[in-house]
């Protein structure tokens, strides 16, 4: 195959080339390349293929389970440009090993996945086997494990320094979904007082709760001697700027994702007819944040974007947590539209180089 006339992105450069695919591999980039199986690339942009490095495909939450699987999901993913997708997958039975919910998930893939896909692991305690099995896991390929510090199985502040210190000692990353628990849990007090629409879910788990999160953990991470730690989904300036002060102290294994909902909604949506879609955590922001996280963008402060790609329908949505916000499945579809938002945005608006 033979794409011709292209006008090409690479890492450093953009040029008018060809590129010549043999058994599904890139073999040579040059111009004036001959090839039997001709697409006429003139005009068009061709680039990578895209990575999103966090969705959640068939992700069971316990009161419903993410509308699409790993059939579904992909498709929207080559569709949208992206090629392979990092599954971060959901949690497992109390107690189970780090392998339980890789082969789970091997199992609800095989078959099905139209691209390529990896999986993140899922620490949900933190005993002397799992510590262990980090190890092991390298072999299989899961160098990457998700923690949270909200939730069911959320950790306490003393596991995730042994998790992070473990992942120092083995080179790997921990992915960390960042909002203080304490606060999540007095959602109760917003529905005694009978507040109970969509703008309290953001009410509820407001900026505050996420960016002090964020600063506890670099605070941890700075007692684990800087391991490799990745921020996921952030939706405010005020985390970022914790996160920019900790690099400024010296943490050089610091990173950080934001998905486009953070970027082009913003709480008013809350407000809407149909706010219940919305429904997502972190919740969406006061739109400065959006100004905000664009311009940490440009100047390169934020390294990745995902999409956090968790879809459940508006019909399901409205059943669960029409009456009551903390009943709603929290999630937003993105896997398809991530590449095409960002491109429009950023590149055609000249905020970035296409590379």
């Amino acid at each position: 195959m033979l794409i011709k006339n292209g006008i090409v992105v690479g890492e450093n450069e953009t040029k008018i080339t060809d590129i010549l695919i043999e058994d599904g591999i890139i073999k040579k980039i040059d111009d004036n390349l001959e090839g039997a199986d001709v697409i006429d690339a003139s005009g068009k942009y061709v680039i990578p293929g895209g990575i999103d490095v966090h969705t959640h495909m068939d992700l069971d939450v316990g009161i419903a389970v993410a509308q699409d699987d790993f059939y579904t999901g992909t498709v929207a993913a080559a569709c949208g440009g992206t090629t392979t997708i990092v599954d971060h997958p959901a949690f497992g039975p109390k107690g189970c090993g780090l392998n339980h919910q890789i082969s789970k998930y091997h199992s609800l893939a095989k078959g099905k996945a139209v691209i390529d896909y990896g999986f993140h692991g899922v620490i949900q305690h933190v005993d002397d086997d799992v510590l262990k099995d980090m190890k092991e896991m390298i072999k299989d390929g899961i160098t990457s494990y998700k923690i949270y510090m909200t939730y069911d199985y959320h950790l306490e502040e003393e596991e995730i320094h042994k998790v992070l210190k473990r992942a120092k000692e083995l080179g790997i990353i921990i992915a960390v979904h960042p909002e203080n628990n304490e606060v999540i849990e007095k959602r109760h007090e917003f529905i005694d007082k009978g507040l109970t629409a969509p703008i309290y879910h953001e009410r509820s788990r407001p900026v505050d709760c996420e960016a002090d999160a964020i600063n506890k953990i670099i605070q941890i991470n700075k007692k684990a001697q800087d391991a490799n730690l990745y921020i996921v989904h952030l939706s405010n300036q005020a985390g970022m700027e914790y996160i920019n002060k900790g690099k400024k102290d010296g943490l050089h294994n610091l990173f950080v994702e934001t998905c486009p909902q953070y970027l082009f909604l913003n709480d008013q949506y809350y407000l809407r007819k149909d706010g219940i879609k919305y429904v997502l955590s972190p919740p969406l922001r006061p739109k400065e944040n959006n100004e905000l996280l664009t311009e940490d963008i440009i100047k390169g402060y934020i390294d990745v974007i995902g999409t956090d790609h968790c879809p459940f329908d508006y019909k399901l949505k409205k059943k669960m947590g029409g009456k009551d916000f903390t009943k709603c499945p929290n999630g937003l579809p993105g896997v398809e539209a991530r590449i095409v938002l960002m491109f429009s945005k950023f590149v055609m608006g000249g905020l970035i180089s296409p590379n």
